[in-house]
């Protein structure tokens, strides 16, 4: 559960933090190192977006599959579905003030990046069971008796694998994105010293919302890295808008019930899920949700029941996620145009109290484990 107000105002610190994450690990943009970064972290909310993506673009071949699953091609069509990067928008809802938080104005981020291959993965996920459009997945981390190096990773038993790197793509020219200033259309460029991350012009800021719901977006760029130009289609999404609290209990044998504003048009956008209850222990296990935008959903029973035996530690939560992806598939690999809108938001396991580390977090005669947890 969460308790006292101090806890209270730390998980909202945490949502809002969270939600800025999720921005710069869809995006590929925000490690300190040049490495994509590795499934697993807090805001791997990007998982089920590829998997649905990569199933969509496999459907779709050439073609299109859904306003929320377009696919193109350049160079010719000799390509590759595997993902080297995406240029993302996320739309930031504003938050109200209240006796935890101050205010904050909604906003609009634009993030993109490229690699020279697909991301290597540190954390394999395995399916254990799946329903009404969930999966169950459990995590096995490979072991590689002889480290791998700097640059290397461990991607499974003995196997280690060079990590990608950032390229350029040249000159990007997006259209249907609105600054501050009212235009739609602006060009960026990016070099090595910022790592080939695409963000607003220097001097510009993005309009919030930069689009409305449907509107037509494209994403040009120039070409460079051995990638031909190309250009990215999609559609605006609106902010995502969740209509039953703050926070979710879980119960033995129930459901977790979601809901949100539906979008107006059903095609355009998907709600990608992730309920995870066990992260700062060392995940042992989580359950992804790609499903209708169609303002609710509920998480089956048999997969949360499956989850909570796994295990908890502190801090449980579940993501929401309003999500449209189109895909340019190049001789290098695929890559994602991804428009989303995001919340992060804490679950309550009955007799589990979170804890941020100090002792007086919790109950008379209890610790702060390292697990986030009161025991």
């Amino acid at each position: 559960m969460i308790g006292s107000p101090l806890m209270r105002s730390a998980w909202l610190t945490r949502g809002t933090s969270l939600s800025l994450v999720a921005g710069c690990v869809l995006a590929l943009a925000c490690e300190e190192s040049e490495d994509p970064p590795a499934d697993g972290s807090p805001a791997d909310a990007a998982v089920s977006a590829d998997a649905s993506v990569d199933a969509r673009v496999a459907d779709a071949g050439t073609g299109t599959k859904g306003d929320a699953g377009a696919v193109n091609t350049s160079d010719g069509g000799a390509a590759t579905t595997a993902k080297i990067g995406e240029f993302s928008l996320q739309l930031v809802a504003p938050v109200a003030a209240s006796e935890t938080v101050s205010a904050t104005a909604g906003y609009t981020a634009l993030l993109g990046k490229v690699f020279d291959g697909p991301a290597t993965e540190t954390t394999v996920w395995t399916k254990k069971d799946e329903a009404e459009g969930c999966t169950l997945l459990i995590p096995e981390v490979p072991f590689c008796e002889t480290p791998c190096g700097s640059g290397n990773v461990c991607v499974a038993d003995d196997k280690c694998q060079k990590s990608p790197s950032p390229i350029g793509l040249g000159t990007l020219s997006v259209k249907g994105v609105k600054l501050d200033t009212g235009s739609a259309a602006f060009t960026t460029d990016t070099t090595k010293d910022v790592k080939y991350a695409y963000q607003t012009p220097v001097g510009a800021s993005l309009a919030y919302p930069a689009f409305a719901e449907g509107d037509a977006l494209e994403f040009s760029l120039s070409g460079e890295s051995g990638i031909a130009a190309f250009t990215l289609k999609g559609k605006g999404i609106a902010t995502l808008e969740l209509v039953n609290g703050e926070s979710y209990p879980l119960a033995a044998g129930k459901g977790l019930a979601l809901a949100w504003k539906a979008a107006a048009q059903a095609t355009a956008s998907r709600i990608l899920l992730k309920l995870d209850i066990s992260h700062h222990g060392g995940s042992k296990g989580k359950i992804e949700c790609d499903v209708d935008d169609d303002g609710s959903f509920t998480i089956p029973a048999k997969l949360v029941d499956a989850l909570t035996a796994l295990g908890v530690a502190g801090f449980p939560s579940v993501s929401i996620t309003r999500t449209s992806i189109t895909s340019a598939l190049t001789a290098r690999g695929r890559i994602d145009l991804r428009l989303f809108s995001y919340f992060d938001r804490p679950v309550e396991v009955p007799g589990l109290v979170s804890c941020t580390g100090d002792d007086t977090e919790c109950p008379t005669g209890k610790k702060c484990r390292d697990d986030k947890t009161c025991g």
